[in-house]
């Protein structure tokens, strides 16, 4: 009875140091999976087998996938959550948030983005959502107030 109750406890402290270390190592690294995992994830592409799948999935004969906008979200709210990204309301003046965003392009032309992880989204008023690593959310939100101000846009 004795035996049964040391190798008990062996298997038991066995399983419970791996779990651990798994754990640990998933805490470890979840930064490095959400980057990894976000930059992966491309957008839709409409082709054939997209279509037939859609179709499909409208039909109920497969599951409902994740659209790929959603996952990417995911993914960016888990590194702000994180802390490798930050978030910043951006208020614009001279031209409405649409307009702004409808010219990110432009309006970056020439900043290297250092974290490969802008993200520049519209509200329905004068505001534009920046998520960025803190070394780029300066210089984003700088290079669009300076676009607002400057009354160029087309």
């Amino acid at each position: 009875m004795g035996k049964r109750v040391a190798i008990g406890l062996v298997v038991i402290l066995i399983i419970g140091a791996v779990a651990v270390w798994f754990h640990l190592r998933r805490r470890e690294n979840s930064i490095d999976y959400h980057i990894r995992a976000f930059t992966t994830v491309h957008p839709e592409s409409d082709n054939l087998f997209r279509r037939t799948y859609r179709s499909l999935e409208s039909a109920g004969i497969v599951p409902a996938s994740t659209p790929d906008y959603v996952k990417r979200e995911r993914h960016r709210d888990a590194l702000v959550r994180l802390g490798y990204l930050q978030r910043r309301v951006c208020v614009v003046s001279n031209y409405d948030a649409g307009r702004i965003l409808s010219e990110m392009t432009r309006i970056t032309a020439g900043m290297v983005n250092t974290g490969a992880m802008w993200g520049v989204h519209g509200l329905q008023t004068n505001s534009l959502i920046i998520s960025a690593p803190l070394a780029d959310l300066d210089r984003l939100e700088a290079a669009i107030h300076k676009a607002d101000a400057a009354r160029e846009l087309k």
